[in-house]
């Protein structure tokens, strides 16, 4: 029987704004593709999501490898990052209400910036417990990262219904054992729970 709902962040909570994005690269004299290229250099967001550099050294180095037509600084960019996504206040108040009969927490592959993101957006008592890969070192697909949430929330794998927008995340899991979901729009999650009558 499910007793909780284990949920990604980003791109099931956090939406990334393509609008937004796009206003960003324009204040900073780049291109998309470039911002886009820079982060994800050198395996540079993968050291970043599970602790081994700081925020403050990601954006030194994604800043780095920006061309030179860039304008700003750092810290700049990074303050301007955390405004990038919309919150799916749908799926926000459908999980409230799911809140009264299931423990929900998240486990996201994320940076040093989540928590903060959770309270400026206000959101931070939405979760019972958030385990940021940042934080534990682990990040999804590892196995670790999957038996550290479990143990962490005092969870059976069979007890867990966890949500992703990415299937190589929940492939994983699922053969650990737990229900899972590819998350692609609140809707068509709304309906599949209903239909699985949680």
């Amino acid at each position: 029987m499910i007793s909780t709902f284990l949920f990604d962040i980003h791109q099931v909570f956090f939406l990334r704004s393509e609008k937004r994005y796009q206003a960003i690269c324009d204040r900073f004299s780049i291109k998309g593709d470039e911002l886009s290229q820079a982060i994800f250099a050198d395996q540079l967001w993968d050291r970043y999501k599970v602790g081994a550099i700081t925020e403050k050294r990601f954006w030194h180095d994604v800043v780095a490898a920006l061309p030179d037509t860039f304008s700003g600084t750092d810290e700049e960019l990074c303050d301007a990052m955390d405004d990038v996504d919309e919150l799916d206040e749908e799926l926000v108040r459908f999980v409230r209400r799911c809140k009264k009969k299931y423990k929900i927490a998240a486990l996201s592959n994320a940076g040093e910036d989540l928590e903060r993101r959770l309270r400026r957006y206000g959101y931070e008592d939405l979760f019972d417990d958030v385990i940021n890969s940042y934080r534990i070192g682990l990040a999804k697909p590892d196995n670790d990262c999957y038996h550290y949430a479990l143990d962490r929330l005092g969870v059976k794998p069979e007890e867990v219904l966890f949500v992703d927008d990415k299937e190589r995340n929940t492939v994983i899991a699922h053969q650990l054992g737990m229900h899972t979901y590819v998350y692609t729009k609140f809707f068509a999650f709304q309906d599949w729970i209903n239909k699985q009558g949680l």
